[in-house]
């Protein structure tokens, strides 16, 4: 994260492939709905 605040967005692209597929899982356990853990993931990462 100190790497994409300092500039390097491409730094961004390698946290979401890393973290977008247990963050929906996670979401989806809280809230059963697969469009809204979607759009929460997009918005988080």
């Amino acid at each position: 994260m100190l790497k994409v605040k300092a500039g390097d967005l491409d730094k961004m692209g390698l946290l979401f492939e890393r973290y977008h597929r247990p963050l929906f899982a996670f979401l989806y356990h809280m809230t059963a709905q697969a469009d809204a853990c979607e759009a929460m993931v997009q918005t988080v990462v």
